[in-house]
Parts: structure tokens; sequence; C-alpha cells
């Protein structure tokens, strides 16, 4: 499993915690990576979860990363990035996976409306507050960029919650 834009690793950590046979990379922005490390370090998890520098956004996928997993999980990641950032973040990941991966984005979707759940719609509020491109996207739009970029079988789990498939 790849997790993009992971932070601290807490998400994989707790995964890992749960399923011991999970294999995990993290990938984050150099400038993140060193607290990645930090928090596995603590939590004595270097051993079983992997990190690698690098911007998923910007920057092709490294070779090292290309065609390497069977799951990508993108949690909180859009919702801060422009939609072209999403764009290209997605074309990036999809590189990432196995013919017949899944990638799973979660976090704020709002309907097309834009005002439900409401929940969404007053987090929305923070996106746009304190990232220079965040914010909440729609339904729409998620089924859009993946689409887009690659993705098949696009299906929505829960309000939260969107999965797709790279084609075989």
């Amino acid at each position: 499993m790849l997790d993009v834009g992971t932070g601290s690793g807490g998400f994989s950590l707790g995964l890992t915690e749960k399923w011991t046979h999970l294999d995990v990379t993290l990938v984050d922005l150099a400038s993140i990576t060193p607290v990645t490390r930090r928090f596995l370090e603590e939590a004595d998890a270097t051993n079983r979860i992997a990190i690698v520098a690098a911007d998923l956004v910007g920057t092709s996928c490294p070779g090292e990363l290309l065609d390497s997993f069977d799951v990508a999980v993108l949690k909180n990641f859009l919702q801060v990035l422009s939609p072209n950032d999403v764009q290209s973040a997605l074309r990036h990941v999809i590189q990432t996976l196995h013919p017949g991966g899944r990638i799973y984005v979660t976090g704020h979707i709002l309907d097309d409306t834009r005002i439900t759940p409401i929940e969404t719609a007053r987090f929305n509020l923070v996106f746009l507050n304190i990232y220079e491109n965040g914010q909440a996207y729609t339904r729409n739009e998620y089924e859009t960029w993946l689409s887009e970029t690659g993705f098949a079988d696009i299906v929505f789990l829960e309000d939260d919650l969107v999965t797709a498939i790279k084609p075989t």
C-alpha cells in the first residue's frame, strides 16, 4: 500500500498495527518526511514501513514507485491542492499502481450542490482559510478527475470515501 501525502504517517501506522502483514510505503515532500520518520521511530515502526521523499504533484513519479502497489490511499491530501494540482497528483498516483490496483480517496467530499453534507460545507471554510488552494471538492469533481486521469469503476462508498481502479 502507498500512503500519499502521509504527514505523520499515523493512518498507516494504525493499519500496520492491526494488519501486521501489510507492506506500506509512505510518500510525502522532503520537508515533511523527517517528521514522518520521527513518528515512525517513536512507534518502533521503521522496520515495517518505508518512507520515500517525493513530490507527486509537481514532478513525475520516482522510478522506485512505478507500478509497485496494489493500493494507494490519499487521506485528506487532495483537499489542500488546486484543481490542476489534483489532476497532476492523480496522474502520478495511477503510475504507482499495478494494473487492477485500487485508489482510495478519503476526506471531506461535498455533494454537487456544495452545501451538503453540512459538516463538510462548514469544514470547507477551514480549507479556504488555511490552505492557499484548499477546499472540499464535489463528488462530480472527483469522478471527473479520476476518470480523466485513467481510473475506472469509480464508486463512492461513503460521504467521504471514493474508490476507483487502474484498468488492466
